[in-house]
């Protein structure tokens, strides 16, 4: 065990130090009680030991120069945000001082400790982001450098339902805002049919990022309008003047994880100005919006040609 110097004050009970090629200190574990003095008050970080649900890994880390960039709590705190009071047990920072991202829980999933176990022990968020009223179980949130709520990630069980071009959607696992709280990117529960610049898509992800909810399914412009959509179950129908079709559509692929499985490899679809872009599992396809006649036509599993072989978390048979 070392004794450290920090310029947030003195780590006692150092151990498992990581250094940078400067000779400054990345990263440590303690086994002493420490107080640091933050941007956000005193911080209590990990020491001493560990309970089964205790993350085995660094209480306290920081940038090459100096600055904190993480800290994992020995018990969560209360931390004042924009979006009013919430708790955080892991927090990570920006250089300059501002909260990155905060977990409300930090729990180690493992034989030891389930999920569900570490789900009962969240809390309820009660807070308000441009017209959104939320009022669920956060598994983590992010911030921009400026302090305002950048997104927030759902516990799986978890729904929000939002209102967007006056119809009420189900929405899992993530949300992004734009800086002024508006919204830039959600996550559908379910396949839903929303309308488009070249006409009516299925919004959905069958392996969505839900680690932090910054990027999903369904991205908006700072208006409200439709920017991009992913989808495992509408195909793209192109027709020129020339009476040249062409059609691109999700379709099977070998799982990655397990050859005797199939997934489906969704298409993602992005509108700018006059250019409609589609990307596929290979490819990139740049049409002008008006030199074509678009279609879609909504298409299910049997219709691309297998079962998906991969129903964990997907609510398209359902």
């Amino acid at each position: 065990m070392k004794r450290i110097e920090t310029s947030y004050g003195v780590l006692e009970g150092a151990t498992d130090l990581v250094y940078y090629k400067n000779g400054n200190l990345r990263s440590c574990k303690l086994e002493k009680y420490n107080a640091i003095t933050t941007s956000i008050g005193f911080l209590v970080p990990q020491y001493g030991d560990m309970d089964t649900r205790t993350k085995l890994r660094e209480a306290i880390s920081f940038y090459d120069t100096g600055e904190l960039k993480s800290i994992y709590l020995k018990e969560p705190v209360i931390v004042n945000t924009t979006v009013g009071t919430l708790k955080g047990e892991f927090i990570t920072f920006y250089k300059q001082g501002t909260i990155h991202r905060l977990f409300p829980l930090y729990g180690q999933v493992s034989g030891y400790w389930s999920e569900e176990e570490e789900y009962q022990l969240a809390e309820k968020a009660t807070f308000k982001i441009g017209e959104l009223q939320v009022s669920n179980k956060m598994n983590s949130y992010c911030f921009y450098p400026s302090g305002h709520l950048k997104s927030l990630n759902l516990w799986s069980k978890e729904v929000v339902i939002v209102q967007l071009h006056k119809k009420n959607i189900a929405i899992r696992l993530g949300i992004a805002f734009y800086e002024n709280g508006n919204i830039k990117s959600l996550e559908p529960y379910v396949p839903t049919k929303i309308k488009t610049p070249i006409g009516d898509i299925m919004a959905y992800s069958n392996e969505p990022i839900g680690i932090h909810g910054d990027t999903n399914s369904l991205i908006l412009d700072e208006d409200g309008r439709i920017k991009g959509i992913t989808t495992v179950s509408t195909a793209i129908r192109m027709n020129n003047d020339q009476g040249e079709e062409q059609v691109i559509a999700p379709h099977l692929v070998r799982s990655q994880l397990d050859i005797e499985r199939w997934v489906i490899s969704p298409i993602t679809i992005s509108f700018l100005e006059n250019q409609v872009i589609i990307v596929d599992e290979h490819t990139t396809y740049r049409f002008n919006k008006d030199d074509f006649k678009w279609s879609t036509t909504q298409i299910g599993f049997e219709e691309i040609g297998h079962e998906c072989g991969n129903c964990q978390g997907c609510k398209n048979c359902s």
